[in-house]
């Protein structure tokens, strides 16, 4: 007998029937992924953990991805799954993967979850060992703020199993994952193990934990992250640092807010944490300017150097591509896309409150628009062929107050084009061939802006 249930807004449990989803039985396949009766598709194995495998899955008529945790049900912690679903259920913030469904049949059971798309911080750190002392406190403040909100809105809940691996980064964001491991008022929910490199003495010892448990983890993490951090970070966070790990947890900070505004006194104002400019020109419509503007801000993001895409004039191409189906998520205005963050052009009268970043990427079609700052440069876009390169030496001649700062990138693929233009302009022309997908991030991609801009 197949049980469905669902979250109603006001928290209550809907049954639905065996027609409105429908697993069926042998959920593995050699060759493909089944396809679900009524709802669901399997598109693909993301992953195996102990004792359950999550899939990627389309809605079939909302075309709407999500992450389906299954689970045999013989195994002796089946009804964990339960127990995590009705959790997270509960719980509503941005760092928090939100849950849709819980299904089970005769062999499995199922969560329905919110599919992140992103890595895990030990997975990021593979490909880039350094971060940002800016990247260092976002990372460090949003997990405070996950932690504080959970030890607020239910009494007595602890994480226990802090670590990198469960530390999803999402456009930005990070999120906490797999909250199999948890205590509640008091009393274990589901055996508790730990790990022996983030979770507190007494955790791994078998006693009650406590908020302070947390703090222990949170400064374990907090130390791990300096590590990657490419400049010495202010020396009063050291004592900080082994305050949240002392053994004793009485003479731990007593609550992760109290650990987050001591590490929040130790933070540079965002104002004195200089911003560099980056202002692509286009010098005619299709040149390839906002494709090289969004590659670069996944670049730059990807290497974590925090970075922001906006429009200028009449650029429009956030909004085309939106149009398209190109699928964002939105937030405050602002566009989120895996590694790409980035604001349209809107108009007067409309003010976005603007993350602080550390590269802030700007697209024009006009060199009057441009607002040069001291650390400003300028990326020049053209292609070199015959009928267009008399806008690109006309635009060129505008910026010659800055030409120290101005760099000519050729779009077009052809050596011929690109040795025309650059004797045109009477400097070296760099070579950019865009793919199809300016937010696919490559390696030539990133090995060619690390040089441009010398990371």
């Amino acid at each position: 007998m197949l049980q469905f249930y669902t979250c109603t807004p006001n928290n209550s449990v809907l049954y639905l029937s065996i027609q409105d989803i429908c697993f069926g039985k042998g959920i593995q396949t050699k060759n493909k992924y089944k396809s679900l009766s009524g709802k669901y598709e399997l598109l693909r194995l993301l992953g195996n953990g102990a004792g359950s495998s999550v899939y990627l899955a389309r809605h079939l008529q909302l075309g709407a991805i999500y992450a389906i945790k299954v689970s045999p049900k013989n195994l002796a912690f089946a009804h964990e799954l339960l127990s995590e679903g009705r959790l997270l259920q509960s719980l509503h913030h941005p760092g928090i993967p939100q849950i849709y469904d819980y299904v089970e049949d005769d062999e499995y059971t199922y969560l329905i979850e919110e599919w992140m798309d992103g890595e895990s911080i030990s997975e990021y750190f593979l490909h880039q060992p350094i971060i940002s002392p800016q990247t260092f406190y976002q990372w460090i403040l949003q997990l405070c703020d996950i932690f504080c909100y959970l030890h607020e809105a239910i009494t007595g809940f602890y994480y226990q199993d802090l670590k990198p691996e469960h530390l999803l980064l999402c456009n930005g964001q990070i999120k906490l994952i797999d909250f199999c491991v948890n205590c509640c008022n008091g009393e274990t929910i589901i055996s508790v193990s730990g790990n022996q490199a983030f979770s507190a003495p007494e955790v791994l010892s078998g006693e009650t934990p406590t908020e302070a448990s947390d703090v222990y983890s949170l400064g374990c993490i907090v130390e791990f992250f300096a590590r990657h951090v490419e400049n010495d970070l202010p020396q009063e966070l050291n004592p900080i640092i082994q305050t949240a790990k002392s053994a004793d947890p009485m003479l731990r900070y007593e609550t992760v807010d109290a650990f987050r505004t001591a590490i929040l006194q130790t933070k540079p104002n965002d104002k004195q944490i200089s911003c560099n400019h980056i202002a692509i020109l286009g010098s005619f419509h299709g040149c390839g300017a906002s494709h090289i503007g969004i590659a670069l801000t996944c670049a730059l993001n990807r290497l974590g150097y925090p970075a922001l895409f906006r429009e200028e004039d009449d650029v429009t191409f956030l909004q085309t591509t939106l149009n398209n189906h190109l699928a964002f998520r939105i937030r405050d205005g602002i566009f989120y896309r895996k590694y790409f963050i980035g604001v349209p052009k809107y108009g007067p009268g409309i003010v976005i409150d603007e993350p602080a970043v550390l590269y802030q990427i700007t697209v024009h079609t006009n060199s009057n628009s441009i607002q040069l700052t001291p650390s400003s440069r300028v990326l020049l876009i053209g292609d070199g062929s015959p009928w267009q390169i008399d806008k690109c030496i006309a635009m060129n001649e505008t910026l010659f107050p800055y030409r120290d700062r101005v760099t000519v990138l050729c779009t077009s693929g052809n050596r011929e084009y690109q040795h025309r233009l650059s004797k045109a302009l009477g400097c070296p022309v760099l070579s950019f061939h865009d793919d199809s997908d300016a937010f696919c991030i490559t390696k030539e991609k990133l090995s060619f802006f690390k040089k441009l801009l010398n990371l």
